[in-house]
C-alpha cells in the first residue's frame, strides 16, 4: 500500500491537525504504523513513535523514556466507526508496540470514543488541553501500561 492512500485520514482532522504527503511520509518512517482493512477497504490507522527519535516536542510526553512509545493517530474513516473496530486496532498495535520493547504508550486522544476506547485499555489520564492545535478539539492526555 502507498502512504498516499493513507492521506484519506487527514480529511478527519481540522487543517491545522493535518499533514501533507512529505511530512505524514516523514513520520511513518519513524514510526510503527498499521492500517485496517475491512472488506478490502481501507479503514483505519494507527501509528506512533518514540519520542527520542522526533524533532518535534509533544506536550506532556517525556522525550527521554525509551521505554514509551507515542501514539500519534488512532483513526478510523466515518463509515467504519461506532462498530467496535477501534478497539480492535488498538489492541493490535498495542500488540505490536509491546513486541517491538515498549512497555507504555501515552498520547492525547481528542474524541470522546477515543477517551473511552483508551480507558478500556486501562490509561491514566493526565493534562487536559483545549483549543488544541488551534482547533475545538479538547484533547486529554493518557499513558498506558503495554
Amino acid at each position: 500500500m502507498a502512504i498516499a492512500e493513507t492521506m484519506a485520514f487527514e480529511a478527519a482532522y481540522e487543517p491545522s491537525l493535518q499533514m501533507d504527503l512529505e511530512e505524514k511520509t516523514s513520520l511513518v518512517a519513524e514510526s510503527l504504523a498499521v492500517w485496517m482493512f475491512v472488506d478490502g477497504v481501507l479503514a483505519g490507522e494507527i501509528y506512533g513513535a518514540q519520542p527520542a527519535l522526533l524533532n518535534d516536542s509533544i506536550p506532556d510526553t517525556p522525550k527521554s523514556d525509551k521505554a514509551m512509545i507515542y501514539c500519534y493517530s488512532t483513526t478510523l474513516l466515518p463509515p467504519f466507526r461506532g462498530r467496535g473496530l477501534s478497539k480492535i486496532l488498538v489492541a493490535y498495535w498495542n500488540g505490536l508496540a509491546r513486541g517491538a520493547g515498549f512497555t507504555k504508550v501515552d498520547g492525547h486522544a481528542t474524541s470522546p470514543a477515543m477517551v473511552a476506547v483508551r480507558a478500556f485499555f486501562g490509561a491514566r489520564f493526565g493534562p487536559v488541553h483545549t483549543n488544541w492545535y488551534e482547533t475545538n478539539r479538547t484533547a486529554h492526555y493518557y499513558e498506558c501500561d503495554l
